[in-house]
Formats: structure tokens, C-alpha cells, sequence
């Protein structure tokens, strides 16, 4: 058996100085985060990595009352979570 966990980490993405600040806000204000992380991180000049001390395991109200924890079988069908139903 196997338990998993969700969890949310904070990524850095280093900026090419070629990029202004001013253009960065902009397309922040623009784009939704996924499609922000998309734009950044498909450019090969931008180096990208998760801070791995920033991550913290989600509850269900974290994560809009769905699982964050579940309990897989050893052929990795899931046989419990812990979503809350409304």
C-alpha cells in the first residue's frame, strides 16, 4: 500500500535581465499564474525551481474540498481519501 499527499511549494523562476520589470508586472497582470508559469517556464533562458522548504500539505478546505490525502492498493487503485462532500 502506498499513501499520498498533496501538497502546494512555491517555485522560483529566474528573470533573463533582458526582461524589464515594468514588462514582468504586465504580463503578470495579463495572465493567469498557469499560463504565467507556462510563458516563463518554456523559455529556455529562464531557469526554474521549487523551493522545496516552502511546501506545506493541503487540507480539503485548502483545496476546494477535494482529497488530499489517499490511500492506494499495491496495484494503485485508490481505496480511501479524505474528500469532504457537500
Amino acid at each position: 500500500m502506498e499513501v499520498h499527499f498533496k501538497k502546494s511549494v512555491w517555485e522560483r523562476v529566474s528573470i533573463p535581465d533582458r526582461i524589464t520589470k515594468e514588462e514582468l508586472i504586465a504580463l503578470i497582470d495579463k495572465h493567469s499564474p498557469v499560463e504565467l508559469n507556462h510563458l516563463l517556464v518554456d523559455k529556455e533562458e529562464c531557469l526554474w525551481e521549487n523551493i522545496l522548504e516552502t511546501e506545506e500539505l493541503l487540507t480539503p478546505d485548502d483545496n476546494d474540498s477535494q482529497t488530499t490525502i489517499e490511500l492506494l492498493d499495491d496495484e494503485g487503485v485508490t481505496i480511501y481519501n479524505n474528500q469532504k462532500y457537500m
